[in-house]
C-alpha cells in the first residue's frame, strides 16, 4: 500500500515583552486590526468538552511513555490533523478516529464547522499575541486525490494544497522544510527527511502552530538570578525569574496552580506545581480527568502571589502513532485503512510526528541582570502566597473564554 505521512509542528515563544529574536516580530504586534470573537454554539461547546478530554488523555499517554525527559506538545494540533485525516476516511477507519476524539455523536459537517470556527478566530482574538495556524497538503504529482477532500482541507482547515514530485526526494524535502521554517517563525528548520519521504510517498499533511505571547504582568530582569532547580537528573543552576502581583491561584496538600495571563487576556498559561509530598506523575494522573481539571480552574481566586520560575528553551519530538493506537486509532496505520475519500488508491498512514518548541523568558526589559540568589525583600513582603517552581512542573496554555487547551508541557529538567 502507498504511504501518507502526517507532521505536526508546534512553537510556543512566550515572551514578556520585546524580543531579541527578529523572527518573532511581536514587538510590532500581530497585524490584527479588528480582533475577532470566538463564538461557539451549544453543540460546539459540547464538541470542545470532548476535544479537551482528548487533549488531557493524549498528554497523559505521552507522560506514561516518557523517560523523565521534558515533554512539549499541542494536543490541539494533533486533534486538528486527525480532523483532516477523518475527512478522508470512511467506514471503521472513520469511526475509530471520530470516537477516539470523543466526537461519536456528531457528524462530519458539525465537526468540520467546529474546527473552521477555531481556525478562523484563534489567530485574531487580539492585537498583541501572535498565534498562527498553518495547514498544508503536499500531494504527489501522479496521485489522484478526491476533489472533495482537497476542498474540505482548504475550506474548513484553511490548508495550502501543493503538488510535489516525491520521486525527487531531495527537492521535495527541501520544499516542505522551507514551508515549515516559514510557518514556525524560522524556529523549526527541518521536519521531513529521507526516512519519511521516498518514491512510495503519496501525500504529506503538515499542521504548524506558532504562538508568541507577551505577559500581561512582565518579569523585571533585575529580579532574575541564578538559583537551583531540583530536576529529575539532580540539582541544576538556572536563571530564575521573579515577580510579585495579583494572580489567580489555588493550593492544597497535593499541588499549586497559578494562572498567568497574556496581554489582552485572551490567552493564559496555567502552571501546575506538585507539592513536595506529591509528584508530577500523581498530579498528571489527577488532571487527566477533565472534571478534576475543571474543578481546579473553578477553585482559583485572585490573590497576592510571589512567583519564581525558570527561564527555558526546550524542543521535543515524538512519534504519536503508538499512543494513538492505544486510544483506539488503529486501522489507519495498517492494511485495513479506508482512506477512500482521500484517494481511490490503497493508502495507509506511515506515521504522525510532532515537533514542538517552547521558549519562556523575560527578554527585553531594560534593567540590568542581578546575580544575587535571594528574593528581593519588596517581593517577599508583598505577597502572602509563594509560588516557587524550583522542581518539575507542568504547564497548560489555553484560550480563556471557552477554555480551549492549545499547548501542554512537562518540565523535568532545564
Amino acid at each position: 500500500m502507498k504511504k501518507v505521512s502526517f507532521i505536526l509542528l508546534v512553537i510556543f515563544a512566550l515572551f514578556s515583552c520585546k524580543s531579541n529574536n527578529p523572527t518573532l516580530g511581536i514587538e510590532n504586534g500581530n497585524g490584527v486590526t479588528n480582533p475577532k470573537k470566538l463564538n461557539l454554539s451549544e453543540k460546539d461547546k459540547k464538541i470542545l468538552t470532548y476535544n479537551n478530554a482528548f487533549s488531557l488523555n493524549l498528554y497523559r499517554g505521552m507522560c506514561k511513555s516518557n523517560d523523565n525527559s521534558n515533554i512539549v506538545c499541542s494536543p490541539f494540533s494533533a486533534s486538528a490533523l486527525l480532523g483532516m485525516i477523518m475527512n478522508g476516511a470512511e467506514g471503521e477507519t472513520f469511526n475509530q478516529i471520530r470516537n477516539s476524539l470523543g466526537f461519536e455523536e456528531f457528524d462530519r459537517d458539525g465537526i468540520n464547522s467546529y474546527y473552521e470556527k477555531l481556525f478562523e478566530a484563534l489567530p485574531a482574538l487580539d492585537k498583541t499575541n501572535i498565534f498562527r495556524i498553518a495547514n498544508s497538503a503536499w500531494i504527489g504529482e501522479n496521485t489522484l486525490v478526491e476533489e472533495t477532500f482537497i476542498s474540505d482541507c482548504s475550506h474548513f482547515f484553511n490548508a495550502t494544497i501543493e503538488n510535489v514530485d516525491f520521486r525527487k526526494e531531495e527537492t521535495s524535502i527541501d520544499i516542505i522544510n522551507k514551508w515549515a521554517k516559514t510557518n514556525t517563525g524560522n524556529n523549526i528548520k527541518s521536519v521531513v527527511d529521507h526516512s519519511m519521504i521516498n518514491a512510495d510517498t503519496e501525500m504529506v499533511l503538515v499542521n504548524a502552530l506558532f504562538f508568541s505571547g507577551k505577559w500581561a504582568s512582565v518579569f523585571d530582569k533585575k529580579n532574575t538570578s541564578k538559583n537551583v532547580f531540583n530536576s529529575v537528573v539532580g540539582k541544576q543552576t538556572v536563571d530564575m525569574m521573579e515577580q510579585a502581583g495579583d494572580f489567580k491561584y489555588y493550593g492544597d496538600e497535593n499541588l499549586q496552580i497559578l494562572e498567568m495571563d497574556y496581554k489582552e487576556n485572551k490567552y493564559c498559561m496555567d502552571i501546575i506545581l506538585p507539592d513536595e509530598k506529591s509528584s508530577l506523575e500523581i498530579v498528571t494522573e489527577y488532571i487527566s480527568k477533565q472534571e478534576n481539571w475543571n474543578t481546579l480552574l473553578q477553585q482559583m481566586e485572585t490573590l497576592p502571589v510571589t512567583v519564581t520560575m525558570p527561564k527555558f528553551d526546550l524542543q521535543y519530538s515524538v512519534e504519536l502513532s503508538a499512543m494513538l493506537k492505544r486510544i483506539g486509532i488503529e486501522d489507519v496505520f495498517n492494511k485495513s485503512a479506508n482512506l477512500s475519500k482521500i484517494s481511490k488508491e490503497n493508502l495507509l498512514v506511515n506515521g504522525i510526528g510532532q515537533t514542538s518548541r517552547i521558549i519562556v523568558n523575560e527578554t527585553g526589559t531594560e534593567a540590568s541582570s542581578a546575580t544575587s540568589g535571594t528574593v528581593d525583600s519588596e517581593l517577599q513582603s508583598f505577597a502572602k502566597y509563594i509560588f516557587t517552581a524550583d522542581h518539575p512542573f507542568m504547564i497548560i496554555i489555553r484560550e480563556k473564554e471557552y477554555g480551549v487547551i492549545l499547548f501542554m508541557a512537562q518540565i523535568n529538567q532545564i
